[in-house]
């Protein structure tokens, strides 16, 4: 059985926000939006205790997307 929650981070100056989808159960994440700030989504990915298995984006707008390239230095997910 899965456990979902889902945590809204607002990041950035446009203040977008960023959606952390998390199945505890599975210690699995999806990170949705990482517009800005990674240093913050990756705090709050590693306090989860969860291993990142989707990077989305609804969209390809800076805004949206800004933090992947950091993230992906970490965590070897496609976006």
């Amino acid at each position: 059985m899965t456990s979902w929650t889902l945590e809204c981070l607002t990041v950035g100056p446009l203040q977008m926000n960023t959606w952390l989808l998390l199945d505890s159960a599975a210690g699995e994440a999806a990170l949705i939006d990482p517009g800005d700030e990674a240093p913050r989504l990756l705090s709050a990915l590693d306090a989860a205790g969860c291993r990142l298995r989707w990077l989305l984006a609804t969209h390809g707008h800076f805004d949206h997307v800004g933090a992947a390239a950091a993230i992906q230095v970490t965590h070897d997910v496609p976006l």
